[in-house]
């Protein structure tokens, strides 16, 4: 896949990257100071999503995806656990 949004804690210890274009998309959430990377798989419905337009927002211990910066929530990810809360199947 392609990278397609990042976002970042304070610290920078955490990276996340959205990317589109295989199968579907996914978050690569990457532990820059251990070297430890951890895949979150979204909804396969969205590989039909036009994906240029999602992008990523952190926010405390929450990942958020939207279809562009105002958009609604498409998905929320804990970090904590890198667990998808919830999901709209076929945006």
């Amino acid at each position: 896949g392609a990278p397609l949004a990042r976002a970042s804690t304070k610290d920078h210890r955490w990276a996340y990257t959205l990317y589109a274009g295989g199968p579907h998309p996914f978050v690569h959430a990457l532990d820059t100071q251990e070297g430890d990377a951890v895949c979150i798989d979204l909804p396969h419905g969205w590989s039909q999503l036009d994906t240029a337009g999602l992008r990523l927002r952190l926010s405390s211990d929450r990942l958020v995806v939207r279809h562009h910066s105002g958009g609604r929530p498409l998905a929320v990810i804990d970090v904590g656990n890198f667990r998808v809360l919830t999901a709209v199947r076929n945006p």
